[in-house]
């Protein structure tokens, strides 16, 4: 799972995602509040995405959902390198239509025939073409997924109610049940 492309390429994700994320914040983010816990909570999903990963691969010694959505995710991902055309059908593939060009791909996955976590598998795949299908690549990309998801549930919310910034962002942000284990199983 968690292999020398992981160690070589991330810092060099992380430096960009940091550089657009200071662009954005300088940009678009108005409030002085709201700037102030950006970068906070920005960190801490990447960090509980990278941590996530490093105890599935240590402690429970490269097993659970977390290793099986990688898997399906590596399935297409060798996909695209052997027939591209293959890959997207996998991309596309409904359990409801099985086609026999599909069965030594499908064969090899767990979540194909679970509708909510083939979602997440062909999301992983799409990631997986971005970060030459490294573990915590397409783990960095869920989290930043999940945090602009957060982010804009934070200024809907803030927006609502303007006087309870600080609260928003600890409840939305820092507890660890969000930061930690708030994305998919990836």
């Amino acid at each position: 799972m968690l292999g020398i492309k992981d160690l070589l390429l991330t810092p060099v994700y992380l430096f960009i995602i940091y550089i657009i994320a200071f662009i954005y914040r300088s940009k678009f983010v108005k409030n002085k509040e709201d700037k102030k816990y950006f970068l906070p909570a920005l960190s801490l999903k990447i960090i509980g995405a990278i941590f996530l990963g490093i105890i599935y691969q240590f402690y429970y010694s490269g097993g659970g959902d977390t290793t099986n959505y990688f898997n399906d995710i590596s399935v297409i991902y060798e996909a695209f390198f052997k027939d591209p055309q293959i890959a997207l059908k996998l991309i596309a593939y409904n359990n409801k239509d099985l086609k026999l060009e599909l069965v030594p791909y499908i064969s090899n996955m767990v979540f194909d025939g679970d509708a909510p976590s083939f979602f997440v598998v062909r999301i992983g795949a799409i990631l997986s073409l971005f970060s030459f299908g490294t573990y915590t690549i397409i783990s960095i990309g869920f989290a930043v997924i999940s945090f602009i998801c957060l982010w804009c549930f934070y200024q809907a919310t803030t927006s609502l109610y303007p006087n309870h910034r600080k609260e928003f962002a600890i409840s939305i942000f820092f507890i660890p049940s969000v930061f930690f284990l708030g994305d998919p199983d990836l």
